[in-house]
């Protein structure tokens, strides 16, 4: 499974619900299914480029467990 840390703003605006997320400043963290599956960025065909059109950036469950932990 992988995670991404992706801008709010964009999350929200394509139709992420944003409850209960873990949150980082101005980023939320999501999984990849959450993003895979959201009907707005059906329009781009990879995970990869889902994932660009929230400004994100794409982590390993421990990578984004030791980001979201930092202070």
């Amino acid at each position: 499974m992988r995670y991404i840390l992706a801008d709010m703003v964009k999350a929200r605006a394509h139709g992420i619900n944003l409850a209960g997320h873990r949150t980082k400043g101005d980023l939320v963290a999501l999984n990849e299914k959450e993003v895979l599956c959201t009907p707005a960025l059906a329009s781009a065909p990879t995970f990869e480029e889902k994932v660009a059109m929230l400004d994100g950036t794409i982590y390993t469950g421990a990578e984004i467990i030791d980001i979201l932990n930092r202070t």
